[in-house]
């Protein structure tokens, strides 16, 4: 039987305030604390994040849990791989920390791997802050 490796991609990107451009915020002097809040909107991160958790990453994730136990004693168990981003994990740390509990759960099978994209994350930081403090 020929092997067929799953992987998922999963990432929910933050976004950025609806007026920000119309109102000629874009280039008012923040201070670097507030830069975050001023840009993205948090609220509507919450609102989609958690909608998507109820809708796909919970009913998914029981999937593959229950996928991996019916099928843990057989030669071939089922395997998975998660592609997951910082702000993924951030997000999910902030608006639902019982999803994490679900992905910790997976990871405890042995049938999941996990695979991250820390060094997009890590350019994204220091991309900010190379830009922030070429602007003092």
């Amino acid at each position: 039987m020929t092997d067929i490796v799953f992987v998922f991609e999963v990432h929910q990107p933050h976004r950025l305030r609806r007026n920000l451009f119309w109102e000629n915020k874009v280039f008012k002097r923040v201070k670097k604390e507030e830069l975050f809040n001023y840009y993205f909107d948090n609220e509507a991160d919450r609102a989609i994040f958690e909608r998507a958790a109820k809708k796909c990453y919970f009913p998914s994730n029981q999937i593959l849990l229950d996928l991996i136990d019916a099928h843990k004693k057989e030669k071939k168990q089922v395997k998975v791989s998660f592609s997951v981003s910082g702000v993924f994990l951030e997000q999910c740390e902030m608006f639902s920390p019982d999803l994490l509990e679900t992905f910790k759960q997976l990871a405890k099978s042995g049938c999941v791997e996990f695979l991250t994209k820390l060094t997009t994350t890590l350019f994204r930081v220091c991309t900010i802050k190379k830009t922030s403090s070429s602007h003092r």
